[in-house]
């Protein structure tokens, strides 16, 4: 029963990722617009990091501000969800990806790397499981229920 319910989550948390990464792209674009205009631009186009590269602090410094990406992803689709005035939705999913890039700078790296890791980690079933580890860490579980 024990190992059902560890499937059943790595497939919730699979897709989470899935859905993720359309977002995260997103993250890592608006980082860049607002570098400035000579600021080396990003390419959406699937950059993925060699699994071998990365070490598990790296592993877990992504969890954990996945975790972090994640809540405010949900807090601003609940937000959007309830409203009708199109500036109002704007305005908060521009706050929204400002603070994503916040939790992803502020857990020490940059959001091309961090959607980079998300990429190779969607495509490498093994760094998955490891990476599904981190997110479901006791203090990963205790920012879900912040």
């Amino acid at each position: 029963m024990k190992h059902i319910a560890k499937l059943v989550s790595a497939g919730v948390l699979t897709i989470a990722i899935f859905m993720f990464i359309a977002t995260s792209s997103s993250i890592a674009q608006t980082s860049d617009q607002s570098a400035g205009p000579n600021a080396a631009g990003y390419s959406a186009a699937p950059s993925t990091a060699n699994s071998q590269a990365i070490d598990d602090a790296t592993l877990k410094q992504v969890a954990q501000a996945f975790v972090k990406v994640k809540l405010i992803t949900q807090k601003e689709k609940s937000a959007v969800n309830d409203l009708q005035d199109e500036a109002a939705k704007q305005k908060i999913v521009q706050q929204a990806q400002a603070e994503k890039v916040s939790v992803v700078k502020a857990a020490g790296m940059q959001p091309q790397r961090y959607d980079q890791i998300l990429q190779t980690v969607q495509a490498d079933t093994g760094l998955q499981q490891k990476f599904f580890s981190y997110v479901d860490q006791p203090e990963n579980s205790a920012n879900q229920n912040m």
